[in-house]
C-alpha cells in the first residue's frame, strides 16, 4: 500500500520532481505504509520526512489500484500544515544529477500542461478544481 498527501495551498498544490532515466515526470508527496501501520498515520509520517511539513488530514479523497505496480494508492487531501518546507529521508540521500527529486508548488489549474504518475490521479486532480 502507499499513502498519499495532495496537499493544496492558495490554489496551488505540492508536488515531487523527478527526473530519473532520463525522463521529467511529477508524484505527489508519499510512500509505503508499514506493517500494522495506519494509512493516515503512514501519510503523516511520509510527509514529515520526506518533506519536514507537519500535516493535519482533511479527508480522504480518493483510493485505487496501480497498474504499474499492482499496489493500492490512497490519496489523503491535506490543506492544513505548518514547517519550512525541506526535502527529507531518502530521497536526499538519492538526490544527484541523475536521479533528481525537487519540492515544487504547482497551480491546480496548469495540472494538464505536467507529466504526472500515476496517470489515474491527474483525472482526480482535475476534478479537484
Amino acid at each position: 500500500m502507499r499513502a498519499t498527501a495532495v496537499i493544496i495551498n492558495n490554489g496551488k498544490i505540492l508536488l515531487m520532481y523527478r527526473f530519473y532515466k532520463n525522463k521529467e515526470y511529477y508524484v505527489l508527496p508519499g510512500g509505503g505504509v508499514e506493517k500494522d501501520e495506519q494509512v493516515e498515520a503512514a501519510v503523516v509520517r511520509e510527509i514529515k520526512e520526506e518533506t519536514n511539513l507537519d500535516i493535519k488530514v482533511d479527508k480522504k479523497l480518493w483510493e485505487f489500484i496501480d497498474d504499474f505496480d499492482k499496489r493500492t494508492h490512497h490519496f489523503f487531501l491535506v490543506t492544513k500544515f505548518k514547517g519550512n518546507m525541506q526535502l527529507g529521508g531518502p530521497e536526499v540521500k538519492r538526490n544527484s544529477d541523475t536521479d533528481k527529486y525537487l519540492l515544487e508548488w504547482h497551480y491546480l489549474s496548469n495540472l494538464s500542461e505536467l507529466l504526472i504518475y500515476p496517470n489515474e490521479i491527474k483525472e482526480f486532480l482535475k476534478n479537484l478544481l
